[in-house]
């Protein structure tokens, strides 16, 4: 399968200057025309001033033409007065993250990496339990401590005594 990235970049025009950004845009759709059909439009996108592209989960090596056409356009976009941009890519391993930026206002506040924890089994937090004390309290029994031995009649306050 091969070991795979998350990538995205900001490249934006200072000041918001329409003029020097559609310069960028016309340079990589002249020199770069592939690189439209290497990535699906969902993957980036543009307006008057920024362009920004994100992939999750692909194969970022250097030597694979897609890869090396994105490297073309981050050149073309350094090489223009008044351009900035931000380039942020996580690998796997927890330490794996690389961060580039260029110009005079690179978009640091729109690009940064978070440091988060994700939890596939949230749904699970605040139910422990829940289940057994609802039932309890239908049956009119306490909860019992773990490792306890416990006996209850039916309707009575249950006791529980520490296992021999």
């Amino acid at each position: 399968m091969g070991y795979r990235s998350d990538v995205s970049a900001v490249i934006w025009a200072d000041n918001e200057n329409q003029t020097v950004f559609k310069e960028f845009i016309g340079k990589v759709k002249l020199a770069l025309p592939e690189f439209f059909t290497d990535w699906k439009a969902s993957d980036y996108g543009w307006d008057a001033d920024s362009f920004v592209f994100y992939v999750e989960s692909v194969k970022w090596y250097e030597s694979y033409e897609e890869i090396m056409r994105f490297d073309k356009l981050w050149e073309i976009a350094q090489g223009i007065e008044g351009i900035s941009g931000k380039f942020v890519r996580i690998g796997e391993e927890d330490d794996d993250i690389e961060q580039n930026s260029f110009g005079e206002d690179p978009p640091h506040d729109s690009i940064f990496v978070s440091r988060a924890i994700h939890l596939e089994v949230a749904d699970r937090l605040g139910k422990k339990g829940a289940e057994d004390a609802q039932e309890q309290a239908t049956q009119g029994t306490q909860p019992r401590s773990e490792g306890d031995a416990c006996v209850a009649e039916e309707g009575k306050t249950q006791t529980c005594l520490p296992e021999a």
